[in-house]
Order: structure tokens, then sequence, then C-alpha cells
């Protein structure tokens, strides 16, 4: 299980509990991509960082060992606990992160965040056997778009039979519903 909080640290549990130091300031998001793509997790902050990390499957915790923490091990200075890495750090956001999730596997490996900048972005990763190399695909102002789908016109889909415009944000296909 993974958690977020208001301080800046990311905290998980398998037989014991293991935090680290995640940001320079609160985790406000977290999102696990799917199994298929390994224990993928990405965490966003109001430092405006997306970071991903990815768990090894063959590391056993040293059940036998204390490192000094009453909450299971803790590991300060930006190192996340043994058998957690950070594959990727992105950047691009200009804003505290707000909200992250995957797409659905079929889509492939894509992440999406909103920030509080106003922009939602979408990065796809370039080899999921790596995790490391990710390209940011689109990036759309929020704060541009029309306040009402009625006001809009349709982006994909069906038009509403009835005339209106209700009906035809169906998604454009890419897991994301936009």
């Amino acid at each position: 299980m993974r958690v977020s909080t208001q301080d800046p640290h990311s905290h998980a549990w398998d037989h014991s509990p293991r935090e680290w130091k995640a940001h320079d300031g609160p985790v406000l998001a977290l999102a696990w991509a799917h199994p298929s793509f390994g224990n993928l997790l990405a965490s966003g902050g109001s430092d405006g960082a997306l970071h991903l990390w990815l768990e090894d499957p063959h590391h056993r915790p040293d059940s036998h060992h204390s490192h000094g923490h009453a909450h299971g091990h803790a590991h300060g200075h930006g190192r996340p606990p043994a058998g957690w890495s950070c594959t990727a750090s992105l950047l691009d956001a200009h804003g505290t992160l707000r909200s992250l999730s995957f797409a659905p596997p079929e889509a492939g490996l894509k992440l999406a965040a909103v920030s509080s900048d106003s922009h939602l972005r979408v990065w796809e990763c370039l080899d999921p056997l790596a995790l490391r190399d990710w390209q940011l695909r689109d990036d759309v102002d929020l704060a541009a778009l029309p306040l009402s789908p009625s006001s809009a016109a349709p982006l994909h889909g069906h038009a509403d039979p009835r005339g209106g415009a209700a009906g035809a944000l169906v998604g454009s296909g890419d897991g994301f519903g936009l």
C-alpha cells in the first residue's frame, strides 16, 4: 500500500512500513501503473516534480535489520529504501501537481498530470522496459478550454441526436477520456 501525506515523504507498506523523502514539499498525488509494467509508482508534489519509482520484484526486505526509525525503514536525503529506485523525474509542470493517472495498458505506458498552472500534461514512456525515457506528448492549457461542453464543437465521437453537444465528448481513444 502507498500513502501520500502533507509532508515530503512517501510511505509504503508491505510487511513493514517504509518511507523516504520523495519531494522537496508535500506529496499530493500518487498513481500506480498497471502491474504489467511492474511495481511502478508515480508521485507528484507541491515542488512541481513528478517522480517515477520502481520496486525491484526480486528484492526482499531484511526483516532482521532495523534502520533506527520508529515506523520502519527511514531513508533521508531523498534516497528510497532498498528495493526502490527513481527511474525518471519529469519536470515539465510549472506548479503544484494535483492529480496523476496512468492510461490503461492497451494505450501504452502513458501518464497524465494536472497541475496548479491549469495544464494537463501527458507523457509517454519511450522504452517501457527501461522506464527512463519519457516524452511530453500533450500539454493542454485547461484555462483556454470552453467552460461548458455545449459551447464547444464536438471533440470526438457521436453528436447528440437531439441536436446538442451532450454526449459528443466521449474521449479521444487514448484512455484518458479527452
